[in-house]
């Protein structure tokens, strides 16, 4: 079973798709949870390290998860086999320093983030979605008309 980290009635997970499995990151304590999408049963877990788990993604081919330190986010690489195989700090031209969702858009291999400064908690939302390059650069900014705390790609092959 999926626990839920809501005591204040919001949801605290960060939900994903890799290697055939359910990835569920909690915001508290960044660990990353795996399980079974059919049975839903626990596969394992694993710490992304210490800070708070702002968003959990993947282009396909590698698992990515960003992570607020205290300062600024930093984002994990890890491979197949869930062991660390880069880290990035936030992409260059950022001028926020949080990374609280992304996403990958594997057509044209852009990826979305939602920024904001700080870190106020699972209420965290901004109105301003990047497009980036991983281990890069801003590529180009958006502001939304409504604030989201989400972001996610979706669409037929």
């Amino acid at each position: 079973m999926i626990p839920r980290y809501d005591a204040d009635g919001v949801d605290d997970l960060l939900y994903s798709t890799f290697n055939g499995e359910l990835i569920v990151m909690s915001r508290n304590d960044s660990t990353i949870h795996r399980y079974d999408p059919e049975s839903l049963a626990h596969l394992g877990s694993f710490s992304v390290g210490s800070g708070s788990g702002q968003g959990v993604a993947t282009d396909g081919e590698l698992l990515y998860a960003s992570l607020w330190t205290g300062g600024s986010v930093t984002i994990k690489v890890f491979n197949g086999a869930y062991s660390l195989v880069d880290s990035f700090s936030k992409p260059s031209g950022m001028s926020e320093n949080n990374l609280i969702d992304m996403a990958y858009e594997k057509h044209t291999g852009t990826w979305f983030g939602i920024v904001t400064t700080g870190e106020g908690g699972t209420g965290t939302s901004s109105n301003t979605v990047i497009e980036f390059t991983m281990g890069g650069a801003v590529t180009d900014s958006h502001s939304l008309p409504w604030r989201v705390n989400s972001i996610g790609v979706a669409g037929c092959d």
